[in-house]
């Protein structure tokens, strides 16, 4: 085969052959961006969540796209696993931008916009049902067209400290140094400033001073009592004093100030609070009183996971009610912020509060930190038990390993029980 050899000015004698592979080359590198495009365009027009299916929606703001199915499908399990009283946010999968409820709206069946908007409006209250009964019991409600102005709930307040104060001891109202009397100093200035006020400091400072007031007076009228019977015989009716008429008034008063709030995200704290320093309240159809924070009947003289503990003790009740009981102390425990009691037989240290939102270690029971470890807490002795002291090897059981490792520290705590 005869070849055709052309000469530059340089001397540099090259092949006609040579042409023709670069030609190829540069015919192969076309094809190849030709395809690289069409692979670009393919991609572009595909969900972003199943990369087959051909894109059906574009969101506004992020641009993320999607096929009707996998979008519906994702918004619909968001939806069904929601759950608590915080309120739900629709974010793309994607990016993880907040989608509009107008927009997501648009792309989803009724009966899932439906379930939306029955479990995610604000003014949420908490509830349980009666464990006689079944009817539902709720701790706070909100209501715009209760009949009530901020004025008019201030003034309530108001009224029902100086009634406390009056049905113990009129002469607090002349002391201008009392707790109480400084408290409604505070309130005669919330009603003059509207909004100045920090709902959740109030609270909190109202709270404590009627508590504090209501300790001082019974160890007062304690010693009275005993005073007038060793001397008298008898008892000074106009100055008896019940500490659970206190409770009962200052009850009252925290939910007129949760009343007062109109910020639902404020509200919902504000209403926690109130479970927290009055977690008892009575059934409206068949009138027992109950405990807010687990549900079991009201107890008074003991905390929830202690008044379990009595009831498996006493052995009173059926067996099936034993066996969830005997679950619930040792799956369960109170959240540091409302004292709500959370249920959990697996997962890591870390929870957060489905109701109130607090983060808190499993473990130590104390607030999520730095200190707390998602499968081993590396602080141990904040560990306060509220129920009977539990044994080492109990403490050790309770250690979470990654799924797959062995307990190394339960296994050494038992082998040095056995050698023992």
């Amino acid at each position: 085969m005869s070849r055709h050899h052309r000469w530059y000015e340089d001397g540099e004698e090259v092949e006609d052959g040579d042409d023709s592979d670069n030609q190829m080359e540069e015919t192969d590198s076309h094809r190849d961006e030709d395809t690289s495009v069409d692979e670009m365009d393919y991609w572009l027009q595909r969900c972003s969540i199943c990369f087959d299916s051909q894109l059906d929606l574009c969101l506004e703001y992020c641009r993320d796209q999607f096929c009707i199915d996998c979008f519906e499908r994702y918004v619909t399990e968001v939806v069904s696993s929601s759950w608590g009283l915080s309120i739900t946010k629709i974010k793309c999968p994607v990016c993880r931008d907040c989608i509009p409820y107008g927009e997501w709206s648009k792309y989803v069946p009724q009966h899932v916009i439906d379930t939306y908007n029955k479990y995610n409006q604000p003014y949420r209250s908490f509830s349980r049902f009666c464990p006689d009964c079944q009817g539902e019991v709720k701790a706070c409600e909100y209501s715009r067209n209760s009949g009530f102005t901020r004025e008019s709930r201030i003034i309530l307040i108001q009224e029902t400290i100086k009634n406390l104060i009056l049905s113990y001891d009129p002469d607090i109202m002349l002391d201008e140094t009392s707790q109480m009397r400084r408290l409604l100093t505070t309130f005669d200035d919330v009603y003059r400033s509207y909004g100045g006020h920090n709902l959740q400091e109030l609270h909190k400072h109202t709270v404590k001073t009627l508590f504090t007031w209501a300790d001082e007076r019974d160890y007062e009228v304690k010693a009275l009592v005993e005073l007038q019977s060793t001397r008298f015989g008898r008892l000074d009716h106009k100055r008896k004093f019940s500490r659970v008429d206190v409770h009962r008034q200052a009850s009252s008063i925290s939910k007129q100030l949760v009343a007062l709030e109109v910020r639902p995200e404020g509200w919902k704290r504000l209403q926690f609070s109130h479970i927290k320093n009055f977690p008892f309240t009575h059934c409206s159809h068949c009138q027992l009183q109950l405990c807010l924070q687990c549900g079991e009947a009201a107890h008074p003289d003991a905390n929830c996971l202690v008044n379990m503990e009595k009831k498996i003790l006493r052995n009173t009740e059926t067996p099936d009610v034993i066996e969830t009981l005997q679950w619930k102390l040792k799956n369960s425990r109170p959240c540091p912020s409302c004292y709500i009691m959370i249920n959990r037989d697996e997962g890591c240290n870390k929870v957060d509060c489905s109701y109130c939102g607090h983060a808190f270690c499993w473990s130590c029971r104390s607030s999520w930190s730095e200190k707390c470890g998602f499968y081993q807490c590396r602080d141990p002795t904040t560990s306060t038990s509220l129920v009977s002291a539990p044994t080492e090897v109990e403490k050790v059981s309770e250690i979470k390993t990654e799924l797959g490792v062995p307990n190394v520290f339960l296994i050494q705590t038992r082998l040095s029980t056995t050698v023992q």
